[in-house]
C-alpha cells in the first residue's frame, strides 16, 4: 500500500469516528429512502435492483462509478475528488449527506472513492459486499464463493427480507 494510501485510508477511518448517524435496521419494505452506489460495470445488478425496489412510496437515488460521465446522469469519476480520493462535487457530497433509509452498495469493484462516500454517508442502514478490507457497512454479504454484482444484489435483497423490523 502506499503512502498516499495509507494517509487516506486514516483520514477515512478518523471521519468514520468522528460520523454522527442515527442507525437502525431497515427491510427495504420498510424504508422510504434508498441509496443505491453502483460501478457502470454493475449495470446488470443495478437493473434487478432498480425493478424489484420500484414503488411509487421508494424514493430511489442512486450513484454511479464512471470514468466516462457523458454517458449518463448521477454519475461520478476520479475527477470528482481531491487528490486523496475523496468526494469534492456537490452531487457527491450531497448523496453523501443524504439521510438515506438503507444504502444499498452492490460493487465489488474495490475503489477508494466509492468506499469514502459508503463509508461516510449519513445512511441509517448501509449494505454491501463483504471484503478483506476494514468493512463499515451494517450488513455484509460475503460472494467470495460467487463474486458477481448480480449475485450480491439478490443475495441483499434475501437478506434485507429476512430482517424482522419493527419500525
Amino acid at each position: 500500500m502506499s503512502l498516499k494510501s495509507k494517509y487516506a485510508n486514516a483520514i477515512l477511518n478518523k471521519k468514520f469516528g468522528k460520523l454522527k448517524r442515527d442507525v437502525s435496521a431497515f427491510n427495504y419494505e420498510k424504508a422510504k429512502n434508498i441509496g443505491i452506489l453502483w460501478h457502470l460495470e454493475d449495470q446488470e445488478a443495478y437493473s434487478f435492483l432498480q425493478k424489484r425496489l420500484h414503488s411509487g412510496s421508494i424514493k430511489i437515488t442512486s450513484l454511479c462509478y464512471t470514468e466516462n460521465k457523458e454517458e449518463m446522469s448521477g454519475s461520478f469519476g476520479s475527477k470528482d475528488a481531491n487528490w486523496l480520493g475523496f468526494p469534492k462535487t456537490e452531487h457527491v457530497k450531497q448523496f453523501v449527506q443524504t439521510d438515506f433509509d438503507l444504502l444499498i452498495n452492490v460493487s465489488l469493484i474495490e475503489n477508494f472513492q466509492m468506499r469514502a462516500i459508503a463509508t461516510l454517508s449519513k445512511a441509517r442502514f448501509k449494505i454491501g459486499v463483504a471484503n478483506g478490507e476494514t468493512n463499515y457497512n451494517d450488513l455484509s454479504i460475503d460472494v467470495s464463493k460467487n463474486p458477481n454484482s448480480l449475485y450480491l444484489a439478490q443475495q441483499l435483497l434475501y437478506y434485507l427480507n429476512e430482517l424482522k423490523i419493527n419500525n
